[in-house]
């Protein structure tokens, strides 16, 4: 998956070659941060509204049977489907083009068939820059593609924890 974003430049690092005089943000830098282990940036656009959880992804996806690119959050403890997963964007290499929106919890997930989600149609996923994104509040979980709404999961199933995982992003 091709992304691209801003490179963060610290006064306080060292110089690597090719960096135009600032080193890149490491992850460790990025988590020390954000306050979020497990947010990975890989130099992906990552913006955040910190009242608002507001996740961005600006990516370019590889084509071609057997590539499966995706844009996933997943705790750092805990047993999966349990503890929840959200998946921002997954696409099946065979099926170029249809990008998957997916919630995973211990009540909902593709292993039962009872997973929360919904595709798009997006001819250019694979030639064109996508800005993918994810709206994550207490009660409603929102994703989407170039500002556009694909998914909007409320907090309104029974099952407490099984049914909704999602009430701290990415701690």
């Amino acid at each position: 998956m091709l992304c691209e974003g801003p490179r963060r430049e610290r006064a306080d690092r060292g110089r690597r070659a090719g960096d135009r005089g600032a080193a890149r943000e490491t992850h460790q830098d990025a988590v020390r941060r954000l306050g979020r282990p497990g947010v990975y940036l890989s130099q992906a656009r990552l913006a955040q509204a910190s009242r608002l959880r507001l996740y961005e992804v600006r990516a370019k996806l590889p084509c071609g049977r057997g590539s499966w690119p995706a844009i996933w959050l997943l705790p750092s403890g805990g047993k999966w489907p349990d503890e929840g997963e959200i998946d921002i964007m997954e696409m099946v290499g065979w099926d170029a083009g249809t990008v998957h929106a997916t919630l995973h919890s211990g009540a909902f997930n593709h292993v039962k068939g009872t997973q929360r989600g919904a595709q798009t149609k997006i001819a250019t996923a694979c030639t064109a820059y996508h800005r993918y994104q994810l709206d994550w509040r207490a009660d409603t979980i929102t994703i989407g593609v170039d500002g556009r709404a694909i998914m909007r999961v409320a907090n309104d199933q029974p099952g407490g924890k099984a049914a909704w995982p999602f009430t701290r992003p990415t701690t």
